[in-house]
């Protein structure tokens, strides 16, 4: 039981911590967890419905949690849009286990429809919450679970109430960020009353090149004659794990259309329970996923010394970009989705603190000048004046392979210099021939101390021996 005696020693070092920061109502049924997951432990390939995973090896890995619930530097509302065309939705956003409200009203929302923090419904409607929470999501039969309800302090509470239509779909996008390799606990809780109809979409996405472990554990409750369309997509890293695990109650004459797509990931498991308690419920279960070599391209590193000047930043988000873009046709690849990021050093707590991204989509390409102007206005949409940045990368999704097809349509590139390029860098060095657009700072480059030598591949770092 090496995996669960790390998250055993965790809870039993930080338990005051981590009660500290929740609700009553999520602390009782913690201790039973808690009680639940060491007695189960994590389940064996000898169980038939984890016969295919590994789960204790996913969570060997010693990752960190934010049990002191220290806020992340980041407002996506202001830096997030979403390019999928002719989608009308109200985003709201959760950032690792945290939900964030908006920095405005949100006018879409029907008269008595909630979506806020469990923690903080709670502190005035205990009763309400107790009603619901933990009662689909039992800890004595699933561990991952129980290890979900013994370390998660907050949850999304989505409350929609008797009798209303929701038009709009609800977008709740969950972002991982962090500077270090991290674990989340998702919690979230779905009602919806009696005659009520509701569309929920929630994406999963990275925002840093890190590590990221994060169990899920949905409980939605659907009354008679409501119908729930829930819609959850993936698209982070191969980095990335993430376990879920979906509980879904549904009354007499109840619709749920339940689908999951997974675009890019490392490993998932999706879990689907569902409990019909009245006749004539349905629903309509079915799921999606697209695989393939290599899933995503992330170019990222620190300043050596921190920067203001946005041509800082534009020289070395081209150079990340040439570097990306380098990869993707030494593999006979091209992207379809390019983001940018730019931060200021977290460490520096004196200093106004600021986290910018962008993503969007792009014409399936590998052309180091063409993506790299697509770079340039990501970035001028995200940069703010007046803040020291100490970091910055870039993102290339979407990876297919180049076909035959790719020939004909596509817009203005720059083939034939592209591979000009390529064979001098091989032949001379990396770097030999760049960007113009890379010489735009001299501010902006990595920080490299500690950089390990190139024992096999470089003359001047071989090893002598005397």
């Amino acid at each position: 039981m090496n995996s669960e005696k790390q998250y055993i020693d965790l809870f039993e070092a930080n338990r005051n911590v981590i009660f500290a920061h929740s609700t009553a109502v999520m602390n009782a049924l913690r201790e039973k967890a808690f009680e639940d997951f060491k007695r189960q432990g994590f389940p064996t390939r000898k169980t038939e419905k984890y016969k295919y995973t590994d789960i204790s090896k996913l969570f060997e890995p010693d990752y960190g949690l934010n049990l002191q619930r220290l806020p992340m530097p980041i407002n996506p509302y202001e830096v997030f849009s979403c390019d999928v065309p002719r989608l009308s939705t109200a985003n709201h956003f959760v950032v690792n286990d945290v939900f964030l409200y908006p920095t405005t009203p949100n006018k879409q929302l029907p008269e008595g429809v909630v979506i806020t923090s469990l923690c903080d419904y709670a502190a005035k409607n205990p009763d309400f919450i107790a009603k619901y929470y933990g009662k689909l999501a039992k800890t004595e039969d699933d561990a991952v679970t129980a290890l979900n309800t013994m370390l998660a302090q907050d949850a999304l509470l989505v409350y929609v109430p008797r009798g209303v239509k929701l038009e709009n779909t609800i977008q709740v996008i969950n972002i991982l960020h962090a500077q270090v390799d991290l674990m989340v606990n998702r919690r979230v809780l779905i009602v919806v009353e009696p005659l009520a109809e509701a569309k929920f979409l929630f994406c999963d996405h990275t925002f840093d090149d890190q590590r990221f472990l994060a169990t899920q554990v949905i409980e939605a409750f659907v009354d008679d004659n409501a119908k729930l369309d829930l819609y959850c997509m993936e698209e982070t890293h191969e980095k990335n794990v993430r376990v879920s695990n979906v509980y879904i109650e549904q009354q007499a004459s109840s619709r749920v259309n339940h689908n999951v797509i997974t675009l890019h990931n490392g490993v998932t498991r999706n879990n689907v329970l569902l409990s019909f308690r009245g006749e004539g419920a349905e629903c309509n279960l079915s799921g999606c996923v697209i695989a393939d070599k290599k899933q995503h391209i992330l170019r990222s590193r620190s300043f050596g010394k921190s920067v203001t000047k946005i041509e800082d930043l534009q020289a070395a988000i081209s150079h990340h970009v040439s570097s990306g873009a380098e990869k993707l046709r030494q593999e006979k690849t091209q992207a379809c989705t390019l983001s940018v990021f730019i931060q200021t050093n977290r460490f520096r707590e004196a200093q106004p603190q600021y986290y910018g991204h962008r993503i969007t989509s792009i014409f399936p390409t590998s052309d180091s000048i063409v993506l790299s102007r697509v770079a340039h206005d990501l970035l001028g949409s995200i940069y703010r004046s007046g803040f020291v940045y100490k970091k910055c990368g870039i993102g290339l999704g979407g990876i297919e392979q180049i076909s035959q097809s790719d020939l004909f349509g596509s817009p203005v590139t720059h083939e034939e210099l592209m591979q000009s390029i390529d064979q001098i860098n091989t032949k001379f060095g990396r770097n030999t021939i760049s960007l113009a657009a890379e010489k735009l700072g001299r501010q902006w480059h990595m920080s490299r101390q500690k950089l390990s030598p190139c024992y096999t591949t470089r003359i001047d770092s071989f090893l002598v021996i005397p």
